[in-house]
């Protein structure tokens, strides 16, 4: 009988002493991890603070105007002039706008190293979101030359010609119209330039 006292009371301060440790090491624990739980919601608070803050401020872009040298990667282009034509070409060879062509005269300088190919299809016209496309053909009988048709500039050579781009008459006289210049076949590099 007593060893089984004996025993009994080996057991129950065993468990004494456990629930004891037990509820001290759950605090030290619970501290710590309220610790670096408060530390993870500051981290997480600052970065949502620091995106709103970032999305509040808008993006500013350069902006470029008739007569301005817009450098876009290894190529600078600048618009000399703006017109309106309702056709281009000759009365026998010719093309007649849906709306009325914008005639945008660029001059494209190759500042790489290597030739660069340009297209009509690297200038569009941009009221807002709505984009207009160049007219190959049209750009074609708009200039004395073959215009920007497949044309290879190039290092340190520039080329001067006139882009039709077709677009409805309440939109040719529009304020906030903007030329959109790139390079590459990609369009990679992108800059606008206000022509009205």
């Amino acid at each position: 009988m007593k060893k089984l006292k004996g025993c009994l009371s080996v057991i129950v301060l065993l468990m004494i002493i456990g629930a004891i440790g037990s509820a001290f090491g759950k605090d030290s624990r619970s501290s710590a991890n309220t610790s670096s739980n408060s530390r993870v919601q500051k981290e997480v608070t600052d970065t949502i603070k620091s995106t709103k803050k970032k999305a509040g401020q808008k993006k500013t872009h350069k902006t470029y105007g008739i007569g301005d040298v817009v450098k876009v990667g290894n190529v600078e282009y600048t618009v000399n002039s703006v017109s309106q034509a309702t056709s281009v070409g000759s009365e026998y060879f010719g093309e007649t706008a849906q709306g009325v062509y914008l005639l945008v005269n660029i001059t494209v300088k190759n500042n790489g190293k290597e030739s660069l190919s340009v297209s009509d299809d690297f200038f569009k016209i941009y009221k807002g979101d709505t984009e207009y496309k160049s007219d190959s053909e049209a750009s074609l009988y708009a200039n004395d030359n073959t215009g920007f048709f497949l044309e290879e500039i190039n290092p340190g050579n520039s080329v001067t010609s006139t882009v039709a781009i077709d677009v409805p008459q309440n939109i040719a006289n529009a304020k906030g119209l903007q030329l959109q210049v790139q390079t590459g076949v990609w369009g990679t590099e992108k800059a606008r330039i206000n022509i009205q």
